[in-house]
């Protein structure tokens, strides 16, 4: 239900004593020095709801745990925190070790509304919680509320900025143009958790910020709103800034192909999502085997096999892989001139 009291000009949504209104996961490993200020603006959220906390740490080894358990019992009523094992001899790979941590935190959410966090990032406004979830309450046909994000880059602060700003005004985005044609970080999508009644068919292994996204929007809609009210933190060393265009496009198309699995009905949209994943490996198709790769490709689509094969193969194969590709890949244009018009499809909304 909606409370009709007001902060500044916020409507107030209310919920029973008892109800956990929302669950904030927050994922962490050897993120130490970030816990305070993360965790403090979470636990001083101004709401007129009950909300919960879990923090999800990948096995660190830099005193992290020690001192998320210190929150615990500080806000023991609100606060649970897991932890994974981690074997120091094992080497992970970074998306699979922070999905396995964010599906095992969503299980364990109790929240009526869910969302994401990652350990160095921090909400930068107070009423961040109240106000989507009063949007989400006034919108049942919705599934997500979002926001754009405040840029930090830790070693260069020239590069501070604003990413993810979609429009001026609030608007609803249907899920199959947000899918397409927009990305707004985890940090700032606060969900409807269909998954407390609902049976999930999420793949653990790769539950990444924007297949994420994808789980929950095949059930409704998206409310944006132009209030900056997270700050995401950039480090150049990053486990994805240390990655190179192979390895970016390689998850861009390992995301295309799950992402068809999750939302079958929007095939065509999925692929102008990865367009560009499938791009670069067509464009890159005569000279592939420059970048090394070891593993299988049975979670990829099959564009990434047919372009390594592509320069070793004879004239009959090239020209196979060209009719194959040469359509799809040349859609592009097609695709950035409906990209021009995706605005006029946004629904205005009045709050």
């Amino acid at each position: 239900m909606v409370f009709r009291d007001k902060i500044g000009n916020m409507r107030i949504a209310k919920s029973n004593n008892d109800e956990i209104m929302v669950t904030v996961m927050v994922t962490f490993y050897n993120q130490k020095k970030y816990v305070f200020e993360s965790l403090s603006a979470i636990f001083n959220q101004k709401t007129n709801f009950r909300y919960e906390v879990i923090c999800g740490d990948d096995g660190s080894n830099d005193g992290t745990y020690e001192e998320l358990l210190a929150w615990k019992e500080k806000y023991s009523n609100m606060c649970t925190v897991l932890q994974m094992p981690r074997d120091a001899e094992k080497k992970y790979e970074p998306i699979v070790r922070v999905s396995n941590n964010r599906y095992n935190m969503l299980k364990n959410a109790k929240g009526k509304y869910v969302i994401f966090i990652d350990g160095d990032d921090y909400f930068t406004d107070f009423y961040k919680l109240q106000k989507q979830v009063d949007l989400l309450e006034e919108h049942p046909e919705c599934v997500a509320c979002g926001h754009p994000v405040s840029v930090v880059w830790e070693d260069d602060l020239q590069k501070t900025g604003e990413m993810c700003h979609i429009a001026d005004e609030p608007v609803i985005i249907t899920k199959k143009i947000y899918w397409a044609y927009l990305w707004i970080h985890a940090d700032a999508l606060l969900f409807r958790n269909i998954f407390l009644d609902k049976e999930d068919k999420i793949n653990k292994d790769f539950f990444d910020d924007n297949l994420i996204a994808c789980y929950f929007i095949k059930y409704g809609d998206m409310i944006y709103i132009p209030d900056k009210m997270v700050a995401y933190r950039q480090i150049t060393n990053s486990s994805w800034n240390k990655r190179n265009e192979f390895e970016k496009a390689l998850v861009n198309i390992w995301m295309y192909s799950e992402s068809k699995k999750v939302v079958p009905e929007m095939r065509l949209q999925c692929f102008v999502r990865c367009y560009f994943a499938w791009q670069w490996f067509y464009k890159n198709r005569k000279n592939m085997i420059e970048f090394e790769y070891t593993g299988d490709f049975e979670k990829y689509d099959n564009i990434v096999k047919d372009s390594y094969k592509y320069s070793s193969s004879n004239i009959f194969y090239k020209i196979w892989y060209e009719i194959k590709y040469f359509i799809p890949i040349h859609f592009g244009k097609v695709i950035n001139k409906s990209a021009k018009i995706k605005e006029r499809y946004y629904k205005k909304l009045i709050i």
